[in-house]
């Protein structure tokens, strides 16, 4: 009985994680072999040169030219606690819709198989 008083916090965690994903993606399915894919990680690398390192920085650790006066910094995407707690679904719709509140905008023009190569891209970026 005691660990389902342990193991209660746990689900309730992964459920108000899963809930702050819009309920339009929430049946959108992961594509963990692209994910996995080294070709997915460079073109997503491409990509995230091009629309992200300004503001995340080339590392992707915070420290892009642009990371000052900003409404709230830019995430380190290099922080291997922030990678473990957040799922590959909410990277993806953070590309997508942008995160209120923060200065990170949406990239909805882009493709979905290019937010999930960027996705890809920022899961390796885990130190």
């Amino acid at each position: 009985m005691r660990w389902i008083w342990l193991a209660a916090p746990a689900a309730l965690s992964l459920l108000a994680c899963e809930g702050e994903v819009p309920a339009r993606y929430r049946s959108v399915v992961v594509p963990d072999a692209r994910l996995a894919d080294p070709a997915a990680r460079e073109r997503g690398g491409a990509l995230f040169k091009k629309y992200c390192a300004l503001c995340h920085g080339e590392r992707g650790d915070g420290r892009g030219e642009r990371n000052s006066g900003l409404s709230s910094p830019p995430r380190d995407l290099t922080d291997a606690g922030w990678q473990a707690r957040t799922s590959s679904l909410r990277l993806f719709v953070a590309v997508r819709e942008g995160v209120p509140g923060t200065a990170m905008p949406s990239w909805a023009a882009l493709g979905e198989e290019d937010c999930w190569d960027l996705v890809a891209f920022v899961r390796s970026l885990a130190r």
